[in-house]
Parts: C-alpha cells; sequence; structure tokens
C-alpha cells in the first residue's frame, strides 16, 4: 500500500521476531549463559587472587597492604556475587 506506515517490524500486525521455541525458551538460555560466565570469572579470579598471596607469603615471605587489599574485595565480590545467584 503506497503511503501506508509499515511500522517497526513490517507491518501493524506484526510481532517481533522470537527466538524458537518461543520467548519462554530464549530468557533461560541467555540466564545459563550469565551465570556460567559469571561462574567462570568468580573461579579465574579466586584462583589469581590464591596464587598471588600463595606467592607473596610463600616465596617472597611478605604480604603487604595491597595484599590485605585485594583479598578484601575478592571476599566483598564473591559475597555479591553469592547474593546475586
Amino acid at each position: 500500500m503506497p503511503g501506508h506506515d509499515e511500522g517497526f517490524f513490517g507491518g501493524p500486525d506484526s510481532h517481533p521476531p522470537v527466538a524458537e521455541g518461543g520467548p519462554s525458551k530464549s530468557l533461560p538460555d541467555a540466564a545459563k549463559e550469565v551465570i556460567a560466565c559469571s561462574v567462570a570469572m568468580a573461579t579465574l579470579t579466586s584462583l589469581v587472587v590464591g596464587l598471588r598471596i600463595y606467592c607473596r607469603s610463600f616465596l617472597v615471605r611478605k604480604v603487604g597492604k595491597d595484599d590485605w587489599a585485594i583479598i578484601i574485595g575478592l571476599v566483598r565480590f564473591l559475597n555479591r556475587h553469592s547474593a546475586s545467584a
């Protein structure tokens, strides 16, 4: 139709595209990906901080204020991370 406003998705009766299986399928899949990424990052962060504290305490034999700040930051991060899951 000339002069007819097709709308954003192509027509007055059209709906936005939906993932196969309906909208209830797309949200849990996305949530699973976010949770998996979040758990992976929390694990990686804990591993890196643990290795740093191991090196500083057993190899260098000097744990400084910056190390304690990192430990406090990690504990707060994990506390917030676990509270939001």
